[in-house]
């Protein structure tokens, strides 16, 4: 029995020779019962329902989190009043008060305030520093500083170069 499963499966063969051919292999054929397809058919159902519900969350997820908004609107004004108040003070130790009275203590003070201040005046003009800065290569080979090099001075002061110079190797430049 030399057929291929091109003959198996085209029909080019009759149902008796296929059922004789997968035999010879081994291979025992699986009838499709009524519970067996049940059976099947609720587990490709229950898969179907779970996807279902998990996009179902996502897209409320989704939802909540792109439409989820709040305003907070604050109202702030400032209003003055006038109110007269009539305050009844008693020396410190009277037993006489009545519920509503404010307990306090006078005092009388004589506050001056003195405050001194030094005023610096500063200017600021629009020239750009300049001077002169001796750089020293100890490396064996020349060393190019291209233009807005940063040298910073031991008082933390920056300043850039405005042209590429070239250090010569093992020796100083001064620019």
């Amino acid at each position: 029995m030399a057929y291929s499963l091109w003959h198996m499966a085209y029909g080019h063969l009759s149902n008796d020779t296929n059922r004789h051919m997968l035999q010879a292999i081994g291979h025992k054929p699986k009838i499709m019962t009524p519970e067996l397809n049940k059976r099947s058919n609720k587990i490709y159902a229950r898969i179907v329902i779970f996807f279902l519900l998990l996009t179902i969350a996502a897209i409320f997820l989704v939802l909540h989190f792109t439409l989820a908004k709040a305003t907070i609107k604050i109202n702030d004004y400032e209003e003055n009043r006038q109110t007269k108040v009539l305050v009844e003070v008693k020396p410190e130790g009277a037993t006489d008060l009545p519920p509503e009275a404010i307990i306090s203590k006078i005092m009388n003070t004589d506050l001056t305030v003195e405050i001194t201040t030094d005023v610096a005046q500063t200017t600021t003009s629009g020239a750009k520093a300049s001077g002169y800065v001796t750089i020293y290569n100890n490396y064996s080979q020349d060393q190019t500083l291209v233009k807005t090099t940063r040298l910073l001075t031991p008082e933390n002061k920056l300043f850039r170069i405005s042209e590429t110079i070239v250090a010569p190797a093992g020796g100083q430049t001064t620019w």
